[in-house]
């Protein structure tokens, strides 16, 4: 039952302060305290409590700091993070930055000063018991360690803790979800946390009267040093107690030191990430979303992203998750799939569900199931429905990972994903298929030809995995105890970016002593660098598209975020090559452009000049029949094409910007169709261009910027194709159907570089964004131009300020 104080600090009108004060003095164990906070203030940002919550967060806290805090603030909730002796205090910082401890009795007393305001205490520090239990004689709630706790387990208790602090919860309701929590990470630790209640009978009154009196520094220092040989089996992180692991607390020579410091266990970065490794980051709030839409029936999470972006490792925690909570799991990697097995739907079907059996130590009944007139599918639900699902009563979760094997296989591919879909909804209705939950991994775009309907690739929860932050990649390198600055992080994240992997083998040399990050810099673009198998494999991939070539150069030889066809910027992006600004890419990082720099055929060069087109100026745009000189005789009519880097050209023309609306949200819903469905009407547009003499200069990803040497033309072709895709529209489902706009302006384009640009291409971008879905919106200056050449309905709507243009521009609008 929720004291009177719960009921305030929980209602909606009133906000709730929590002050998070964290300690890591000079020469004490690096404890990770940034990402708990982070990790804190990311569970209360993902609550619809959000708003009835402000942290205050302070670091480096100092005994003033501490005073000084609490009567600024006024919190609620003071949490603290860092170490703990026990007995001696908490472990704040002098004024050198070094370690002071700070007694229960100390601490207990500052608090009497606030009782009637903090109304929960949470010490997450190493055997803090002690002062919690002389704290909670004047605060409502005080929560310490009775023991050691490591530093995963201590943040996991943090995140528990307000998670449900963040839904509204009660304290004690709180402290059992970060006990919880603990737990069901694995972590043996789940006891460590007390909870010390205002009142208890069972803890004695502080005497202020008897504090302890200082102690002289050499005993304290011999007092420690006993402690160092009192703690218990270390930890596969970082214990949050100073005294256990302050090896400079007393002068030591070197030799000694060598044999008290704590030798760091590094790991081969290959593989998925051991679930009790150091070096996992998470990456929030994509692992909790994962663990709390995996419990629920009928659940599909679909996690894409390039290879060795930690999709097997995420797999790997999914299922670690819900097996501590009783489920049944299996782990289904497909490249152990034997080719035999690929060869028909049958076999491979056959194949998936043996497979299964055995990890579930189920017999093998193929030859009860697998006979009959029904087909492959219906044969394979069988044997799921009547034997797997019925044989256990827990639910299902298969972890599929490395399903892109299938991709190429597409007459298994449409049929087994089909399948998998069919699986998926029937589990939204019928209680027995509830218990199947599915977590499906791959690295490429969906290529293949899937229905909308038969597809699990448009379903359930997407997870995209993103690179590493730089805080994150810095919290790695301090897990592998490299002391350094921020240009040295920035160094590194220039090179690989925050590809977890590549980041990983990087401070795995450096820290093994094998190179400096000087030699790795040099050595990394290279293939005698530790990226040689990764860079290979990526050369070999793309060296089968000539197209994904001509795009990676293009990319790779260009030094800021470019445009390029919106099927070679997602097959890029899905290897992991390039990172999307916009609808623009670049590459990830230096290790990629150095690399195929040396390696793709022809380097990155610029087209020679005979290519450029002179510059010229037509006297009139509607009929100057030379006026296409301007452009490259040898270019092939409505294709995309790249200028060069010459002496800047100029001409006037008539640009066309098309644009799909709402593309993003297509995009996000169902990729593979969206990518489909824009081959299929710039098929459509290329093929209008051609009859009107439009040629395609760049592509925008979603729409196309078009050269006319007529403004008379570009409108006339404007109309036919918002026509002619109105009339196909009107047979086709309304999931796909694209809404095209179209904005046409008349002024001058320069050439130069790789680009072409100048006010006229800037005037058309903005005017398609003023078309309504499927019209047309023009610039007064082709107005002035058609409007005695063309049958036309024209809606004049106004002088338009359009972002980016100094002065207002008249605007009509064609509705074809």
């Amino acid at each position: 039952m929720r004291s009177r104080w719960e009921a305030k600090f929980m209602s909606r009108d009133s906000l709730k302060k929590i002050l998070i004060l964290a300690a890591n003095p000079k020469n004490t164990e690096k404890l990770r305290l940034d990402e708990e906070v982070r990790e804190i203030q990311a569970g209360l940002a993902r609550s619809k409590r959000c708003q009835q919550f402000q942290i205050i967060s302070r670091t480096a806290v100092r005994p003033d700091d501490l005073r000084r805090a609490l009567l600024d603030y006024e919190p609620q909730i003071v949490h603290f993070s860092g170490h703990g002796t026990g007995t001696e205090g908490l472990a704040l910082l002098d004024d050198a930055s070094e370690v002071k401890l700070v007694s229960a009795v100390a601490l207990a007393r500052l608090f009497k000063l606030f009782e009637t305001q903090v109304k929960c205490v949470l010490l997450n520090a190493c055997y803090s018991e002690v002062q919690a239990a002389a704290i909670g004689q004047y605060i409502d709630y005080v929560i310490g360690m009775s023991r050691e706790i490591g530093d995963r387990a201590a943040i996991k208790f943090a995140v528990g803790f307000y998670d449900a602090i963040a839904a509204g919860r009660s304290i004690e309701d709180a402290y059992e979800f970060g006990c919880s929590a603990i737990a069901l990470e694995g972590i043996p630790e789940s006891l460590t946390p007390v909870l010390k209640q205002k009142g208890d009978s069972s803890e004695p009154i502080v005497d202020f009267s008897a504090e302890i009196k200082p102690q002289e520094p050499a005993k304290k220092v011999e007092e420690v040093s006993r402690k160092l040989h009192k703690t218990t089996e270390p930890n596969l992180d970082a214990p949050r107690n100073y005294a256990a692991h302050h090896k400079r607390y007393q002068p030591v020579n070197f030799s000694d030191n060598l044999l008290l410091a704590k030798p760091l266990e590094l790991e081969q970065p290959e593989g998925p990430v051991p679930l009790d490794s150091l070096f996992y980051i998470e990456r929030p709030p994509i692992e909790q979303e994962c663990y709390e839409t995996i419990r629920k029936p009928g659940a599909l999470i679909r996690i894409k992203a390039p290879r060795q972006m930690g999709k097997s490792s995420l797999i790997s925690r999914i299922l670690h998750q819900v097996q501590q909570e009783g489920y049944q799991t299996v782990g289904l990697n497909f490249q152990s799939a034997d080719g035999e097995f690929l060869a028909s739907l049958d076999r491979f079907l056959q194949w998936f569900c043996v497979s299964i059996s055995e990890e579930l130590n189920l017999a093998d009944r193929l030859d009860d199931y697998w006979k009959g007139p029904l087909g492959s599918k219906n044969k394979c639900t069988k044997y799921f429905q009547k034997y797997i699902l019925a044989e256990i009563s827990e639910p299902l979760v298969l972890g599929l990972d490395e399903v892109d094997r299938i991709f190429q296989h597409p007459e298994i591919a449409t049929d087994f994903f089909g399948l998998l879909r069919a699986w998926h909804e029937r589990g939204k209705n019928e209680a027995l298929w509830k218990n199947l939950r599915l977590a499906i991994a791959h690295s490429k775009e969906v290529y293949i030809p899937l229905n909308i309907n038969q597809s699990p690739f448009n379903v359930g929860l997407p997870i995209s995995l993103p690179e590493l932050t730089p805080a994150q990649v810095t919290d790695l390198v301090q897990r592998h105890q490299l002391n350094w600055s921020d240009s040295q992080i920035q160094d590194l994240m220039t090179m690989v970016g925050g590809h977890p992997y590549l980041v990983r083998v990087a401070l795995y040399q450096i820290a093994k002593g094998r190179m400096t990050l000087g030699e790795f810099l040099q050595i990394a673009p290279t293939e005698a660098g530790p990226y040689y198998d990764h860079l290979r494999r990526h050369l070999l991939n793309l060296e089968q598209d000539p197209d994904l070539v001509a795009a990676t150069k293009q990319v790779m030889g260009c030094d800021r975020a470019i445009e390029i066809n919106a099927a070679e910027a997602f097959k890029l992006r899905s290897m992991g090559l390039v990172k999307f600004q916009g609808n623009a890419v670049m590459p990830l990082g230096e290790l990629y452009r150095q690399y195929f720099s040396d390696r793709l055929p022809g380097g990155f060069g610029s087209i020679p000049s005979g290519n450029i087109p002179e510059k010229t100026r037509p006297r009139d745009p509607v009929s100057s029949p030379n006026q296409m000189s301007a452009i490259p005789e040898n270019m092939p009519l409505a294709a995309p094409f790249s200028l060069g880097s010459l002496e800047e050209n100029s001409t006037l023309a008539a640009i066309v910007f098309t644009d799909v609306v709402n593309s993003t949200a297509h995009m996000v819903a169902n990729q593979q169709q969206m990518l489909e469905l824009l081959k299929r009407d710039f098929d459509l547009i290329r093929e209008i261009c051609q009859r009107y003499g439009g040629r395609v200069l760049k592509s925008t990803g979603d729409g196309w910027l078009i050269y006319f040497d007529s403004a008379v033309k570009a409108v006339a072709c404007s109309q036919q194709i918002q026509k002619t895709l109105r009339k196909n529209a009107a047979s086709l489902p309304p999931d796909l159907v694209l809404e095209h706009r179209i904005g046409v302006h008349l002024g001058d384009v320069f050439f130069s570089g790789d680009d072409v640009f100048g006010a006229g291409v800037n005037l058309a971008a903005r005017l398609q964004s003023q078309a309504n879905p499927g019209g047309i919106c023009i610039s007064d200056t082709v107005y002035e131009v058609i409007k005695n050449h063309l049958s036309i309905h024209v809606t004049y709507i106004g002088a338009q300020q359009l972002k980016g243009i100094p002065d207002p521009v008249r605007l009509y609008q064609i509705n074809p």
